[in-house]
């Protein structure tokens, strides 16, 4: 069963409302799903349509995945500390680090 029957059979199982939950393999399987499309051209207003499944709801799934998400971070060896600082960005924190490397980090990070 391809993606697109199985969003629409869940669709109707649920019935009419703005309620429905979607299971977490049904999730994964529709953001990849929109994922693979977009990277071949496709517009992910139209993907979303064809599937059924409101693009406010996508757009918070997106949302909820990226802050699930962790950066990797590769340490080095590198000078002594010579003094530490403590930053605190909602919940992101630094600690141990001497500014231009915060500085650096936070670039690097997008934030």
């Amino acid at each position: 069963m391809s993606i697109i029957e199985q969003v629409h059979e869940h669709l109707q199982t649920q019935g009419a409302g703005r309620s429905r939950r979607y299971p977490a393999h049904l999730r994964e399987a529709i953001l990849k799903h929109i994922e693979r499309e977009t990277g071949r051209g496709r517009r992910q207003s139209e993907v979303v349509r064809e599937l059924g499944v409101d693009i406010s709801t996508v757009t918070f799934w997106k949302s909820r995945k990226a802050k699930a998400r962790f950066s990797p971070v590769q340490i080095k060896n590198g000078p002594a500390i010579e003094s530490a600082v403590v930053l605190r960005v909602g919940r992101l924190s630094i600690e141990g680090l001497q500014m231009e490397t915060v500085a650096s980090l936070l670039r690097a990070l997008g934030c």
